[in-house]
């Protein structure tokens, strides 16, 4: 009997070469890197007094933003004590714009906000200017429009040359104007607001 065995291999092996090499198929596809799609969900805003608390230094600071100078952008509010003890510490009230400029400050002794209370034990006096201090950026204290309309001006707030007429008539007449108000001192209360004309925070009203 004849064998087949080599001949089935050598036609295998003829079949197999002879068959075309498969060549990689060709695209135009271009892929494009995607970065992943995020929606952003803007947060809400809490106008609510802020508190910082540094025991080591005895440092007592709110802040809140709000807004004053713009109609577009919030101011940001803050008012800071810092000494120890807290009774004869200082008070820093700052006002700053959205880009850090500072509009407003002022500086006076932690014991301007007992008022006329200056006769209470350290311990009373302690708690109640904590009070003030968590009092002096409440919601309430302002005031849109900075002057009602009804409004006159008082002469005795002013200088004798009236200097704070033109600020006062300024800030009456834009009726987006927003007043803030706050006391310090034996009951000595002041609101400002800021001329968008003049590019500064005036005085409006006092009283004491």
């Amino acid at each position: 009997m004849k064998r087949i065995f080599p001949l089935v291999i050598l036609s295998s092996l003829y079949i197999s070469c002879s068959q075309p090499v498969s060549q990689p198929i060709k695209t135009n596809t271009v892929i494009a890197m995607r970065k992943p799609h995020v929606i952003y969900k803007e947060a809400a805003v809490d106008d609510t007094p802020k508190i910082v608390v540094d025991t080591a230094n005895k440092r007592l600071s709110y802040s809140v933003t709000h807004f004053f100078s713009d109609t577009v952008y919030k101011d940001d509010f803050s008012i800071t004590l810092s000494g120890s003890p807290i009774t004869k510490g200082i008070v820093v009230f700052k006002i700053s714009d959205h880009q850090h400029r500072t509009l407003f400050k002022e500086k006076y002794a932690s014991s301007d906000l007992l008022g006329d209370e200056d006769d209470l034990t350290p311990h009373q006096q302690e708690i109640k200017i904590r009070q003030r201090m968590a009092d002096f950026l409440k919601e309430t204290n302002f005031s849109k429009p900075a002057i009602d309309a009804t409004e006159t001006f008082d002469d005795s707030f002013s200088y004798a040359d009236k200097s704070y007429l033109a600020d006062w008539k300024d800030i009456k007449a834009d009726r987006s104007a927003i007043g803030f108000m706050y006391c310090y001192g034996y009951e000595a209360c002041q609101t400002i607001a800021y001329s968008k004309k003049k590019k500064k925070v005036a005085v409006v009203s006092y009283s004491d």
